[in-house]
C-alpha cells in the first residue's frame, strides 16, 4: 500500500513492528458451527459448506412467517425463525 501511494519504505513512512496487542486475535471463525467444514487443499485453511435448504422448506417458512407477522404472534414468529436459522440467538428478540 505505501509503494503503491507512491512512497517509500523507511523515508516517507517509518513501520515498527510492535507485536501481539492483548487481546488481539490471531485466528477468526466466520462461519456457524452447523455449517460442515470441507477441505479445500490449503494447508490451515477451512472452508465452509453452507446448509441450503430446499425451496419447499424456504416456502414452508415464508407462508408460515406471512400468517404469524399478519397475526402479530411473536411466539409463532420467534418459533419459525428458530427452525429456520437453528444458530441465531432469539434470546434477544
Amino acid at each position: 500500500m505505501i509503494r503503491l501511494s507512491g512512497l517509500q519504505i523507511g523515508h516517507d513512512i517509518t513501520i515498527v513492528f510492535t507485536g501481539i496487542r492483548p487481546g488481539e486475535r490471531l485466528n477468526e471463525i466466520l462461519f456457524a458451527r452447523q455449517e460442515p467444514t470441507i477441505d479445500i487443499g490449503i494447508k490451515g485453511v477451512m472452508a465452509a459448506k453452507p446448509n441450503e435448504p430446499s425451496m419447499k422448506a424456504l416456502r414452508t417458512w415464508i407462508d408460515a412467517l406471512e400468517r404469524a407477522t399478519a397475526e402479530d404472534d411473536h411466539t409463532a414468529i420467534v418459533a419459525i425463525l428458530r427452525d429456520a436459522v437453528p444458530e441465531f440467538d432469539f434470546r434477544i428478540c
